[in-house]
């Protein structure tokens, strides 16, 4: 996979985890999308509250997302073919 491709496919998970993430009754995901402000950090400021891990093979990905107040676990996989369409 090429690091264009790599990016970009990493971004669209970022944005569509950030979305579900900022769901909310009466705000439209565009206005979540405006109100939202990062900054880099060097670490991270004590415990995260999830873990996000994307796996990526030759047949397509897997996102495992953990809430780590919980431990709940859950996975989505996709097929390239699945995630291109």
């Amino acid at each position: 996979m090429s690091r264009d491709n790599f990016v970009a496919m990493i971004t669209q998970q970022e944005i569509v985890f950030g979305l579900a993430s900022a769901s909310r009754p009466g705000i439209t995901p565009m206005d979540a999308v405006r109100a939202l402000q990062c900054s880099p950090l060097t670490s991270p400021i004590g415990t995260p509250d999830i873990q996000l891990r994307i796996t990526m093979t030759q047949e397509g990905m897997q996102v495992e997302v953990t809430d780590t107040g919980s431990g709940k676990t859950s996975r989505s996989v996709q097929t390239w073919e699945q995630h291109t369409n």
